[in-house]
């Protein structure tokens, strides 16, 4: 990778934003929903852990896979390069999805979402809001379980809709290009990262 863009910021002994991400996990729908809650989980930006602090200064070591997540979360830098890493890996990593999906959208995002109602006891993989929709998410790594996932889901929205009438919310299930290529059946609830973020971007 060609670490130009890097100018080793003086850290002292903090990571900033490229080597570390806020994320917000493990609260209710209810708070997530009235943006009562903050992105206080600290979870490193690099999938290889690439970025250190030497002698006060980031450096990047030979670990570096040339990802471009370090870069695109840089506020020293204003360019947003292409994120190049497999997204089978990325989904297997829900920390590492968060990142991305939240550099990519810049809206507010949670990941293990409790819910509410009859539902409460359920986790919600990923919650994305955009204005009055919300995108309830689950991460499937094969599809032998799409359409229980799917119907759980659906059974939670049905659920929480009476429950908060001034939002739409959507079941999504979010899976790898090579899982979602061999999908038949209610493939229009199936999105990769993709497909997922031009969805949200474009509504």
């Amino acid at each position: 990778m060609n670490t130009d863009f890097c100018v080793g910021c003086n850290s002292s002994n903090n990571m900033p934003s490229c080597g570390v991400a806020k994320i917000a996990t493990k609260i209710n729908l209810k708070d997530f929903l009235n943006n009562n809650f903050d992105y206080s989980v600290l979870y490193p930006v690099c999938p290889k852990n690439a970025l250190n602090i030497v002698n006060g200064r980031i450096t990047i070591s030979n670990e570096c896979i040339s990802c471009n997540l370090c870069v695109f979360s840089c506020d020293q830098n204003n360019s947003q390069p292409p994120i190049l890493i497999d997204d089978f890996k990325v989904l297997e990593n829900l920390f590492l999805t968060n990142i991305i999906l939240r550099l990519q959208l810049d809206l507010p995002i949670a990941i293990e979402v409790k819910a509410d109602g009859n539902y409460r006891e359920k986790r919600i993989d990923v919650a994305i809001q955009k204005d009055n929709k919300v995108y309830l998410i689950k991460i499937l790594s094969n599809k032998n379980r799409l359409n229980y996932y799917l119907r759980s889901y659906t059974d939670i929205v049905n659920d929480i809709s009476s429950i908060y009438p001034n939002y739409i919310f959507s079941p999504i299930i979010l899976t790898s290009q090579k899982v979602f290529d061999t999908i038949t059946e209610n493939a229009e609830y199936c999105f990769t990262l993709r497909t997922l973020i031009e969805l949200i971007e474009g509504e």
